[in-house]
Formats: C-alpha cells, sequence, structure tokens
C-alpha cells in the first residue's frame, strides 16, 4: 500500500514538473525570437535612474550604472510627445545635462537580450534638446550620447549618435559613427530646433566578419511605413567584430577646459527591437504597437531579475483587467482593475505579489482582458 500511495503522488508532480520544463523551453525559444527586446517608457518615480554606488535608484536596477559621477542621470516629470509613436507621452523622460568643465558625470546602460551576428538591431529614441551650448559646428566628432555595447566591454561602443551645435543659435546636428575606430563622424545636412522633440532611430546591422557591420540613423522616419532610406549610413572599420549586442547605453559625454560640450536633453519613449515595423507600428505587426490596437507588448526584459514595465494598447475606453498567474493558473498579481481609456499604457510590475512579497523564481503568464478580449504573455522571473 506504501508503495501504490508513492505512486499516485508522483504522478501530478511529474505531470507538474512537465509542464515547468516545458513552459520554460517554449519561452526561452519564443524569446530567442522575440522582435522587441524592451520598450522603455520610464514608468518610475522621480529620481535617480541607475544603481549609482551608495544611490537609492528608481529604475529597479534595469539601468546600471559603468561609468562617471557626480552629476547622476534622473527621471524626471513630465513626458516626450511625437504623434502616432507607440511609445509617446507615457510614464516620466531622462534628462541629461551638459556640465562644467572638468566635472564628471554618469553613464548607464539597460540590458538586453544578447543578440548575434545576422540580425539588426533598432533603437529608437524621442530626443528632444533643452539647450544649445555643446561641441561647435567645427568639431569633428561632437559629443555621443547613446551606443550600444556588447556583454563583455563598456569602453567598445557600436552605432554613436552625436551632438555639435549648429550654425546659428538654436539649432544643432546630429551625426553617427559606426565605431571608434571610423575616422569620419556623418553629420546631417540639415539642423534641428532646441525645445523641439524628434523622433531619431539608431540601426545596426550586425553581419558576421569584420568591417562590414553598417550603422544608420533616420531622424523622424515615416510612422506606420516600411524601413526608408537612412539620413546618415556608414560601414564599421572595425577589424574585429563585436562578440554580440546586448546593451544599450545613456552617456552624458565629458567636457574641456573650454567648451561645454554635452548638451541638456530630454530622452524618452526608447524602443529596442530587431524589426522596424516593431518601432513604428506597422498594421499586422506581431505585438501591434499602434494605439489603434488592442495589444499586450512582450514582456522586457525576459527573464525579468528586479521589475518590468508592461506596455499595452487599448481599441476602446472600458473595464480592464491586468494580471499575473503562476503556472498552475494562480493568480498571484493585480496590476489592473478598472476603466481606462483607449490608447496606449503602461504599468510596472516589481515581482511582487497582492500580499507585497516577492514571487518565487519561475514561469508566469501576464494576462490582459478588456471588452471581451484577451491576451497572454509569458514571463520568466530568474534572479
Amino acid at each position: 500500500m506504501y508503495n501504490i500511495y508513492i505512486n499516485k503522488k508522483e504522478k501530478p508532480m511529474k505531470k507538474y514538473w512537465f509542464a515547468t520544463i516545458l513552459a520554460i523551453l517554449t519561452l526561452l525559444a519564443h524569446g530567442a525570437q522575440a522582435d522587441v527586446l524592451f520598450v522603455e517608457n520610464f514608468d518610475y518615480d522621480a529620481g535617480v535612474l541607475g544603481d549609482s554606488a551608495g544611490q537609492a535608484n528608481v529604475s529597479g536596477g534595469n539601468w546600471v550604472h559603468f561609468s562617471g559621477g557626480g552629476l547622476l542621470i534622473e527621471c524626471v516629470d513630465g513626458n516626450l510627445t511625437y504623434p502616432s509613436y507607440p511609445a509617446s507621452d507615457i510614464g516620466r523622460m531622462i534628462q541629461i545635462l551638459r556640465h562644467t568643465p572638468g566635472a564628471t558625470a554618469e553613464d548607464v546602460y539597460r540590458q538586453f537580450t544578447t543578440q548575434a551576428p545576422g540580425v539588426t538591431v533598432y533603437a529608437s529614441f524621442l530626443f528632444r534638446v533643452t539647450h544649445d551650448s555643446m561641441s561647435p559646428d567645427t568639431a569633428t566628432h561632437g559629443q555621443y550620447w547613446t551606443m550600444l555595447m556588447n556583454t563583455s566591454s563598456t569602453t567598445n561602443h557600436y552605432g554613436r549618435i552625436t551632438t555639435k551645435m549648429g550654425s546659428t543659435a538654436g539649432k544643432y546636428k546630429l551625426g553617427l559613427r559606426a565605431t571608434s575606430s571610423n575616422s569620419a563622424t556623418l553629420w546631417t545636412s540639415g539642423e534641428y530646433d532646441v525645445n523641439t522633440t524628434y523622433l531619431v532611430v539608431l540601426g545596426y546591422e550586425f553581419i558576421a566578419g569584420n568591417t562590414n557591420d553598417v550603422a544608420k540613423l533616420w531622424i523622424n522616419p515615416v510612422i506606420g511605413g516600411s524601413e526608408p532610406t537612412p539620413d546618415l549610413m556608414q560601414t564599421s572599420a572595425l577589424t574585429t567584430d563585436p562578440s554580440d549586442l546586448a546593451r544599450l547605453a545613456i552617456r552624458q559625454g565629458s567636457t574641456s577646459s573650454t567648451q561645454l560640450v554635452t548638451p541638456s536633453a530630454n530622452i524618452d519613449g526608447i524602443q529596442v527591437v530587431t524589426s522596424w515595423s516593431e518601432i513604428t507600428g506597422v498594421a499586422g505587426s506581431p505585438t501591434g504597437l499602434t494605439n489603434a490596437r488592442f495589444s499586450l507588448q512582450p514582456v522586457t526584459p525576459n527573464p525579468v531579475s528586479k521589475s518590468t514595465q508592461i506596455q499595452y494598447s487599448l481599441q476602446a475606453p472600458g473595464r480592464v483587467n491586468l494580471a499575473v498567474f503562476n503556472i498552475l493558473g494562480q493568480q498571484m498579481a493585480t496590476l489592473v482593475d478598472g476603466n481606462q481609456t483607449a490608447g496606449s499604457h503602461s504599468v510596472s510590475w516589481r515581482l511582487r505579489d497582492d500580499r507585497g512579497s516577492m514571487v518565487p523564481n519561475g514561469v508566469y503568464f501576464v494576462k490582459l482582458s478588456a471588452n471581451g478580449q484577451n491576451i497572454t504573455r509569458r514571463a520568466m522571473v530568474v534572479r
């Protein structure tokens, strides 16, 4: 009888572990092919963004300090808007600041799923310069404020976006430098207005082999269209290809004794993806980022270790329920339960259940229900 009792108990346990392993494998396979690497609308409290030593940070460790100090990157009140851009007018924004000569300033990065050669990584931003004191118009390279990095180094940079003063007050130029091995920075022929929000898109075509990766830059591309010809494009001069691409960095630059070179600017609505359609919301795209559709974006980052922002859109106003379930179907956390307007929405989940306790490692399902429709996304919690 004892052996029979054990066998009866073993069957559901075997089924449970089989289901768990199957779900994990499915999630990993889905994550490896996911077009959306992360979406960042800075839906945090106002405060220090990154995990600089000794500083509390509002991003829950999503943004990691890797260089500099003194002047820290902060999440501030307000946000940037851009017509029809899916990551517009959500959460807060961050500010990068010009600083006095000789001072230091912080740089941060956010990790995403490691990408191997054979993919194009796109990073789109809403960008608004708020002060035009920066590198002079005669500068060769200007000062770069964002770039991609690999997992093994914070000093190897790919696809640098840079700025310098325009030819007249209140104007500036945007530039692109594929890598530090490229001797020249390419500059836009047009100039851009201070205190105006622009949609800036970086593309880095990661090709196996050396001196053949291609960096691209678009300013204000058509929303909803296919990938257009870039405003700037440069082939990498690196003689050794990066091992991978896995981080997006925000940089505040350096100063000289005579020139304030780091622009004061706001950044918002970041999307890091591997498909152009995910940036601008082409109808029928897998994640349906357009505001006109009922959609739930894939959980990013995935796996999740500290917190995640969950982005979704409603086609019509109505009662919304957004909840997290474990693999047994038990509801663990209620993120939204109430009436909401049509359009884009965002909510943070800091991996706590409805009792305030941290959920254990494992596979979870985020379910969005509204107006008789349901969408579910998988998430893996790994600390």
